[in-house]
């Protein structure tokens, strides 16, 4: 059984405006980096009025001492609903067999202003005796990289990098 966790992030801005953010690629990608990616190209790959996919192609190092690869490369996809507005998502890793992240982000408008950002995990690790053991050393790190995520976004809002 997968182990499932969450978190609520905090912007002082809209909601229009956090979701702007968070489904433009040029802050996704910068992001990543930003996360321990070595390189991010995000692809959109579908869009209408009411829909978003986007896939972002990442390229980071492989964690495995000694392994080979040096680096290996991994998708992230985001399917948004706008008009909800929130989306499901899920990593591909072919490097990382065994493994399966995924999970939802819905934005709220919050009491007095701002937004608040939901975020969702589910994380099965496949391996015999020892995944529930790896999942449960794996949700601090991953708590803390929502954190960072939150700081970086900060960053971003509030320096105006965001078109208009």
């Amino acid at each position: 059984m997968a182990r499932r966790f969450s978190i609520d992030l905090h912007f002082a801005e809209p909601l229009d405006q956090v979701l702007r953010l968070f489904t433009h690629g040029p802050f996704l990608a910068q992001e990543a980096v930003h996360q321990g990616q070595l390189r991010c190209t995000p692809v959109e790959v579908s869009r209408d009025d009411a829909k978003l996919h986007l896939r972002l192609d990442q390229v980071g190092p492989n964690r495995i001492p000694g392994a080979k690869p040096k680096e290996v490369p991994n998708e992230l996809h985001y399917e948004w609903d706008l008009s909800q507005p929130g989306c499901r998502w899920w990593r591909v890793s072919p490097h990382e067999k065994g493994i399966d992240i995924k999970g939802r982000h819905q934005l709220f408008s919050a009491p007095g202003g701002g937004t608040r950002y939901h975020m969702e995990w589910e994380l099965n690790v496949k391996v015999p005796i020892v995944g529930k053991v790896l999942e449960k050393k794996a949700e601090p790190k991953i708590i803390e990289g929502a954190r960072k995520r939150e700081a970086f976004a900060k960053g971003w809002l509030r320096d105006g990098k965001l078109p208009a």
